[in-house]
């Protein structure tokens, strides 16, 4: 069970942080600063724990 959950999670991040880069130009700043990898990989961790925490129900099944 924590294999399926730590594998869900590490996809989930591991995709959206390829997605927030590949999107990331599209925006000028950040609440009035620029856009750093620190605020991409917040953002991805956050993502990621939602994802994991939709899925949880349906280990089960």
């Amino acid at each position: 069970m924590t294999r399926k959950i730590s594998v869900i999670f590490t996809v989930a991040f591991v995709l959206d942080i390829i997605w927030e880069n590949a999107h990331s130009f599209l925006y000028a700043n950040y609440m009035g600063g620029p856009i750093t990898e620190s605020i991409l990989i917040r953002a991805s961790v956050w993502y990621a724990v939602i994802i994991t925490l939709i899925c949880f129900p349906f280990l089960y099944y």
